[in-house]
């Protein structure tokens, strides 16, 4: 297939992408944080993370990791802990608190997206599902990914 930019694939995956670039920043607004400590927050959801690791994931600064993690910790949504294998490393992990809230903003559009998708039956849900990741591997192929880790 050529490559033609206004393919109407290509134009529902920027909705697409655009619709959730609106919802983070509604939820950052809300949550009183910057948009990349919202990133920062939804990449802790896979667990507690190093700062350098941080830093390497968001594609920022360890001095801008430092500033979100000190916000985020006054806003009672992360906690900074040793690690158990070198003291000197410190982790960052989200508080229980902040698990409630991502629930309450996400929650009801992720039952927006489940309620879309209610009549399709298990084969075109599983197709849906494929062609989703197979779209995302397009966009950040996992060279790509592998090579900023």
């Amino acid at each position: 297939m050529d490559f033609d930019p206004a393919h109407p694939l290509l134009a529902a995956c920027k909705a697409l992408g655009a619709a959730f670039d609106q919802r983070d920043a509604e939820i950052a607004s809300r949550l009183g944080i910057s948009r990349n400590e919202l990133r920062l927050l939804n990449l802790l959801e896979e667990g507690p993370r190093s700062q350098v690791d941080i830093a390497a994931r968001l594609v920022v600064s360890r001095a801008a990791v430092t500033a979100m993690v000190d916000s985020l910790t006054r806003h009672e949504l992360v906690e900074r802990t040793s690690s158990d294998r070198d003291r000197r490393i410190k982790l960052v992990s989200l508080t229980p608190r902040v698990w409630r809230l991502l629930a309450d903003h996400y929650g009801p559009g992720g039952r927006r997206v489940l309620a879309a998708a209610n009549g399709l039956n298990a084969d075109e849900l599983d197709a849906m599902i494929g062609l989703l990741h197979r779209i995302t591997d397009a966009i950040v192929p996992q060279e790509a990914s592998t090579a900023t880790s």
